[in-house]
């Protein structure tokens, strides 16, 4: 696997290739208890939940039998896993565990694929995030058990990470040129 440091780059190298070249992103939003995993379409326009997945040993098995149920009649383009922090060490050890304990066939899926990390922390200001406040509420009146709340919690999060695609992608009809003049900067209004 092959890191990028910056999420925008992995949109941007993705938008280079043609459309009938392109993959799909998938996120894996890692958390102390629970793997949330969604998925983009085929133009990473949009993402749906795909599972989220109780964190144990067993989860690592679980994500690898997701990639597979995903990934048949789709080409992977990225992986994005949302971490708390950029020292958010547990997520970072499940990362490494996901690929060292996976199957020789899930590994050489992995391969050549290219990932990146997205600072949750950082963007709770974000209407996604002011949303997922919505969503708690919301499931509070419905009185669901609080491991069902947690796992709709969690697909729901994975996926408004991957639906940031919509706000990088009309930052990539910026020309270069305004980047670099710090005409646009990476926490403009723009991109919402």
């Amino acid at each position: 696997m092959k890191f990028v440091k910056e999420p925008f780059n992995l949109f941007k190298q993705s938008m280079k290739m043609k459309a009938s070249e392109r993959g799909r992103f998938i996120c894996l939003d890692v958390r102390d208890d629970f793997v949330g995993m969604s998925m983009s379409d085929v133009n990473n326009k949009n993402a749906t939940p795909a599972r989220a997945l109780i964190r144990e040993k067993s989860s690592l098995e679980s994500v690898e039998d997701q990639f597979h149920a995903l990934l048949p009649q789709n080409k992977l383009a990225g992986l994005i896993f949302g971490i708390r922090g950029n020292n958010d060490e547990k997520a970072k050890i499940f990362i490494d565990e996901l690929y060292e304990t996976g199957t020789q066939r899930f590994k050489t899926i992995l391969d050549g694929v290219t990932y990146t990390y997205w600072d949750t922390s950082s963007s709770s200001t974000l209407p996604e995030y002011v949303n997922k406040e919505k969503v708690e509420m919301l499931l509070q009146r419905m009185n669901l058990p609080n491991l069902k709340a947690e796992t709709i919690i969690e697909q729901y999060v994975a996926v408004c990470m991957l639906q940031m695609t919509n706000q990088l992608r009309a930052l990539l009809k910026t020309p270069e040129e305004e980047w670099y003049k710090g005409k646009v900067t990476r926490h403009s209004p723009r991109q919402f």
